[in-house]
């Protein structure tokens, strides 16, 4: 062999040795790069696990309802998938998702008299007026049906529909 083809093959075997620890080197600072991602991925699941079982537990202390407002002029706005602590009343619900309610303390309980700013007229007393009155949807009957008590009253039911309109009445 002559020392040009000796020199060549050094050269390849010092570029192939120089290779081969580079890319070794390479090869374990990602394999422990894929480790250390790993661990942060079982890391993470194992807190992603944690949370959702303290969601779990956070939602069976919730209730879920829709609410409607009908301001009697053709308007009506829907609160749906409202989440509620379980034994929420209506008068609550409403509360939370109206930007204002006024009501009045009578015997049977809390009467609402605004809801957003349109307030209770009456016309006539104990004869004809405007006020807010409650219904909620049966899903037996498949209709409205009025409320049967005060809205501070009225506990609410998971997955429950229940609106106010504000109705015109006449005696």
């Amino acid at each position: 062999m002559s020392s040009q083809k000796i020199s060549l093959y050094k050269a390849l075997c010092v570029v192939f040795f120089v290779w081969a620890i580079i890319t070794t080197a390479l090869a374990c600072k990602y394999y422990m790069d894929v480790q250390s991602l790993n661990q942060k991925v079982y890391y993470l699941e194992q807190k992603c696990n944690s949370l959702q079982s303290s969601l779990n537990e956070v939602y069976k202390k919730l209730i879920t309802v829709n609410l409607a407002i009908d301001y009697g002029n053709g308007t009506q706005v829907w609160y749906n998938g409202t989440l509620l602590p379980k034994g929420s009343t209506l008068f609550v619900a409403t509360a939370v998702v109206a930007k204002s309610v006024k009501y009045k303390l009578g015997a049977y309980g809390v009467y609402i008299t605004s809801i957003n700013g349109v307030s209770e007229k009456i016309i006539k007393p104990g004869k004809e007026g405007y006020s807010w009155i409650w219904y909620y949807y049966d899903p037996v009957a498949k209709k409205w049906k009025w409320g049967p008590t005060a809205a501070d009253k009225y506990v609410l039911k998971d997955g429950e529909i229940v609106m106010w309109k504000y109705t015109h009445w006449k005696y």
